[in-house]
C-alpha cells in the first residue's frame, strides 16, 4: 500500500493499495499513479524494474497460490499456461501463429473458412503492411471487409502520403482507421489507456448494419464509438481533410459530442484512385447483393437451362431487388432506375448451356455519403446585395422571399406570387343543352352544346403582401375615383395562375383563369392594428375561363 501525504497533520490525501513492481501485473505502480494521482508519478530506478517485493511482504507457503494464481492443483495433467498472443507487444509470434503469411491452409486465420459466413475482419493492434495486404486478400477472396488499425506511433504527418503497403487492388474491401483511442481497460480495474479502433469501429458497422441498413455509411453523428474517451491526437478539419483524401478514415471528437467515426472510404478510395469503390457502403452492399444472391439461388443447380429458369432467375432476383429498393438502398425514384436484371439468351449463349452455366447479370444504383455540406451565405443589409439576381417576390416586406409557404394555394400574375389562401371553391363550368328536333325523325329529339358558363372562383382565409392585387382587388369600387358611386376600369381584368400544394410544400398542379375581376371582396372582419398584412377572408373572381397549365409538373413521386 501506498500513502501519499500533504499536511503537515501526516493526514493521507490519496491511498493506493495492492500495488505491484512487476509491469506485466495490472496494479503495476508506475501505470497506476500515471492515470489515478494527481499529485506524484513513479518511475521504476535502475535498467531492469525490480520484481523483488518489499522485506516485509508475506509470501505464502511453497504450493499454496498467492491472490488471483490458479493453484497447481487444477492444471489439467501435463498441462502449462498458454502464451497469450499479441499483435502489439510480439507481432512477429502473432503473424506465425496465425499463418497470416500464408497463401493456403486450415489452421490460424484459415479456421475461418470452417464457419458457415463471416463478412468482417479486423485484428486489434495488427499493423504489420504485409500481413494486412495478405488480410485484404483474404477478405475479398471471401466476400468479406477487412477493418485495418493505423500504427500507435503513426501521426498526421507520416500518413499524410497514405499507409505504407496497403495500396494494392484487394483494398476495395479494406478501410483504415486513424488515430488509436483512449478508454477504460477493466483488465486494469478500468484504467485509462489507449487501444487501436478496430474493435470500437466494428462495433459501429454492426449498429449501422442493423438500425440503417448495409448502405448507410457507418459515420457521422449517428456513428458514436460506445465506451471510447477520447482520442490519442485531436485532428483539426484541415488535417482531416488531408488524410479523407489519401483514404484514411479518422476518429473524431468533437466539443458537444465524444469519439465518432468521420470517414467512410475503403483503401482504394483515395481521390487519385478508384472510384468505383469509393465508398465503404457502396463496396459492401455489392457484397451484401452479391453473398445474398449466391446462397439465394442455389435452388438453380441442376434445373433445366431454358427460359422457364432465366424467368424464375429474374423473378426471384429482382423481388429481391425491389425490396432493398424499398428500404431505400438504391438511386433513383422508380424501380427502372434503381436496378436492372438481366438473364436470358442475351446472357447466356449455347456455349454457356453445354458447359452448364447460366450466368446472370445485375446492375444497381448504389447510394453515396455526402463527405461535405457547401453552405452559401447571401448577406442583404439596406441597399447591398451579395447577388444582385436575388430579387423580392412581392412589394411589401421585401426581405422576406416565400411569405406564402403555409398556404396550400397561391396566385400568381405577371411571374411574381401576390397572395396565399387556404380555401379554394370553384373551377367548375356548365355548357347550355339546346334541343331540336330532326325533321326526318320527328319523334327524337337531339341535343346540342350551347353557351358555355363558367362560375365564379371563391377564394377564402387568405392573406397578401402585395400592394398592387390589393389596388387590382378595389378597381371596380374604388373610392379615391370620385363620390364612391363610380367605377374604375382601367385594366381591371387579370390573366391569373392558381397553383396547388400538397402537405410538404410540393407543387402539385396549376391553373390559368383568363380575364378575371373581383366583383366581391372580404377582408378580415376583426380588424388588427398590428397586422403587417392585407387578411383575405372572402374573395370571389368572375372569369372567362380556365385550363390546366402543362409547365406545371406534378413531381414524381408525392409526399405521403
Amino acid at each position: 500500500m501506498l500513502d501519499i501525504e500533504r499536511s503537515k497533520a501526516g493526514t493521507p490525501v490519496e491511498v493506493f493499495e495492492n500495488l505491484s513492481m512487476d509491469p506485466a501485473d495490472r496494479r503495476y505502480v508506475a501505470r497506476v499513479l500515471d492515470s489515478e494521482s494527481l499529485l506524484v508519478a513513479a518511475r521504476p530506478a535502475g535498467a531492469q524494474p525490480s520484481t523483488d517485493p518489499p522485506a516485509d511482504t508475506v509470501i505464502p507457503p511453497a504450493g499454496q497460490p498467492s491472490a488471483g494464481e490458479i493453484p497447481r492443483s487444477a492444471y489439467l495433467t501435463n498441462g502449462s499456461v498458454g502464451k497469450v498472443l499479441n499483435p502489439i507487444d510480439d507481432p512477429a509470434g502473432f503473424i506465425s501463429a496465425g499463418k497470416l503469411n500464408d497463401v493456403d491452409g486450415t489452421e490460424g486465420v484459415f479456421l475461418l473458412d470452417r464457419i458457415d459466413l463471416f463478412n468482417l475482419l479486423c485484428v486489434p493492434g495488427l499493423t504489420d503492411a504485409a500481413a494486412l495486404a495478405n488480410l485484404e486478400k483474404f477478405c475479398r477472396d471471401r466476400r468479406a471487409f477487412l477493418i485495418a488499425d493505423c500504427a500507435p506511433t503513426d501521426t498526421v504527418d507520416r500518413l499524410q502520403h497514405g499507409p505504407t503497403g496497403l495500396t494494392g487492388g484487394d483494398g476495395i474491401n479494406a478501410a483504415f482507421y486513424f488515430p488509436w483511442v483512449v478508454a477504460t481497460d477493466p483488465l486494469r480495474e478500468n484504467q485509462r489507456r489507449e487501444f487501436p479502433p478496430s474493435g470500437f469501429v466494428a462495433g459501429v458497422y454492426a449498429r449501422t448494419d442493423s438500425s440503417r441498413g448495409v448502405w448507410k455509411a457507418p459515420a457521422g453523428t449517428e456513428a458514436s464509438l460506445i465506451g471510447a474517451l477520447a482520442t490519442k491526437t485531436a485532428l483539426t478539419d484541415d488535417e482531416h481533410g488531408v488524410l479523407n483524401r489519401k483514404g484514411i478514415n479518422c476518429v473524431r471528437t468533437f466539443p458537444d459530442s465524444g469519439p465518432q467515426l468521420w470517414g467512410a472510404r475503403t483503401r482504394s478510395g483515395g481521390d487519385e484512385r478508384d472510384p468505383e469503390w469509393k465508398y465503404v457502403p457502396v463496396r459492401r452492399t455489392a457484397l451484401f447483393i452479391e453473398e445474398s444472391l449466391h446462397r439465394g439461388l442455389r435452388w438453380v443447380v441442376f434445373e433445366p437451362n431454358d427460359e422457364p429458369l432465366w424467368a424464375q432467375i429474374r423473378h426471384h432476383v429482382g423481388a429481391f431487388l425491389h425490396d432493398l429498393f424499398r428500404q431505400g438502398a438504391f438511386q433513383g425514384q422508380t424501380p427502372q432506375e434503381a436496378y436492372f436484371v438481366h438473364c436470358g439468351k442475351e446472357t447466356t449463349t449455347q456455349d454457356d448451356i453445354d458447359q452448364g452455366v447460366v450466368n446472370i447479370v445485375v446492375g444497381v444504383a448504389p447510394l453515396e455519403p455526402a463527405e461535405f455540406v457547401r453552405i452559401e451565405i447571401q448577406q442583404i443589409a439596406g441597399q447591398a446585395r451579395a447577388d444582385e439576381s436575388v430579387q423580392p417576390l412581392h412589394t411589401v416586406e421585401a426581405q422576406r422571399f416565400d411569405p406564402y409557404k403555409n398556404f396550400k394555394f397561391r396566385l400568381k400574375w405577371d411571374g411574381r406570387y401576390v397572395a396565399g389562401v387556404s380555401k379554394v371553391k370553384g373551377l367548375r363550368r356548365t355548357s347550355e343543352v339546346v334541343t331540336h328536333r330532326d325533321g326526318a325523325d320527328p319523334r327524337s329529339s337531339r341535343k346540342l352544346p350551347g353557351r358555355t358558363k363558367y362560375e365564379p372562383i371563391t377564394l377564402e382565409r387568405g392573406v397578401t403582401h402585395d400592394t398592387d392585387f390589393e389596388r387590382w382587388a378595389n378597381l371596380v369600387w374604388n373610392l379615391g375615383s370620385g363620390l364612391g358611386g363610380n367605377v374604375s376600369l382601367e385594366d381591371f381584368r387579370k390573366d391569373i395562375t392558381l397553383e396547388r400544394y400538397d402537405e410538404a410544400g410540393q407543387l402539385v398542379c396549376a391553373y390559368k383563369i383568363f380575364r378575371c375581376w373581383v366583383s366581391e371582396y372580404q377582408g378580415l372582419p376583426d380588424l388588427d392594428a398590428n397586422a403587417n398584412a392585407v387578411a383575405i377572408q372572402h374573395l370571389k373572381l368572375q372569369n372567362e375561363g380556365w385550363e390546366r397549365d402543362p409547365g406545371a409538373e406534378c413531381p414524381a413521386r408525392l409526399s405521403e
